[in-house]
């Protein structure tokens, strides 16, 4: 049923799903899967409250922390590294933390508890339950700080490739800004989700110094975040706006020659009825005497244009 179980100090792998086989005096973790059938079922049976349960399977769930039942109901998000996933699709995490006891449910996998397994598998991870909630946040906050620098260094070539005068970005600026989007939906209620932990009592002094730290750091990512996204609306401004410009000056060109043309236009039709009575029909030099005038009307024409500041 679960995907991993652990307990903590001295470290050791749960073998047994039963509660009464857990040891009292010792902390453990166990992680389960949402998608298990009976999961609800068996979370009740080792008596959570209904509201836990609901919080920990809802379905849609945006990051928060609150006291209820006697524990600690702590919802996160990660970044999505999952094969063929986009990382702004963020990943929910949710514990459930009372006493020596953390619970964790997910639906989709995330790197942060597979590395953080791995390392409590040598011994080398958390030993108490504060320490492992400060774990897992780092190991979230350190990944978010990853797919900020990636954007930020994509946004940064955009801008390059926008100052050189290249116009095709625009479907690239795009794409960029709708994965900003639900990186700040989520980011800033997790920044507020791990301040209101930091007021929790389950911390010592190292593991709050700790979690300050990452909130620093998730604070930046969310700012830098925020002007990621200005700098991207900018940016797909003024590309709006040279496009604008190009478009106007076509327009523009399109204006002159047609006003260049339309009195010629008019000669050539004028002259082009077939009806008795044209002036130079009976002509064999008529057809080059109204050629001439034809460059003469245009250039005048052409003269008046530049006189008037047309181009």
């Amino acid at each position: 049923m679960w995907l991993q179980g652990h307990i903590l100090a001295p470290y050791a792998q749960l073998e047994d799903a039963d509660p009464s086989a857990w040891p009292n005096d010792a902390p453990v973790w166990v992680h389960f899967d949402a998608e298990t059938p009976e999961l609800s079922d068996w979370l009740l049976e080792l008596g959570l409250a209904d509201t836990v349960v609901d919080a920990l399977l809802a379905d849609d769930t945006r990051p928060r922390c609150s006291r209820m039942a006697g524990g600690i109901q702590l919802t996160l998000r990660g970044i999505n590294l999952n094969p063929e996933s986009s990382p702004e699709d963020m990943v929910s995490l949710r514990l459930w933390l009372h006493g020596k006891r953390c619970i964790s449910v997910q639906k989709r996998p995330l790197q942060t508890l597979q590395q953080l397994s791995q390392h409590l598998e040598t011994g080398q991870g958390p030993q108490h339950i504060d320490e492992l909630v400060v774990a897992i946040i780092e190991g979230l906050v350190d990944r978010i700080g990853l797919c900020s620098h990636d954007l930020e260094d994509r946004l940064d070539t955009l801008e390059d490739q926008a100052l050189a005068g290249t116009l095709s970005i625009d479907d690239a600026l795009t794409h960029l800004r709708q994965q900003l989007i639900p990186l700040r939906r989520f980011l800033e209620p997790q920044r507020l989700t791990i301040q209101r932990l930091l007021s929790e009592p389950i911390f010592s002094a190292d593991t709050r110094i700790q979690l300050e730290e990452s909130l620093n750091l998730l604070t930046r990512y969310v700012e830098d975040l925020s002007a990621m996204q200005e700098r991207a609306q900018v940016l797909q401004e003024r590309q709006l706006s040279l496009q604008n410009e190009q478009l106007n000056r076509r327009m523009y060109l399109l204006g002159v020659i047609t006003a260049l043309f339309l009195p010629l236009s008019f000669l050539t039709g004028l002259f082009g009825i077939n009806l008795g009575g044209m002036p130079g029909a009976e002509t064999t030099s008529g057809f080059w005497w109204f050629s001439i005038a034809l460059v003469v009307i245009g250039g005048l024409v052409a003269w008046r244009l530049k006189e008037s500041r047309w181009w």
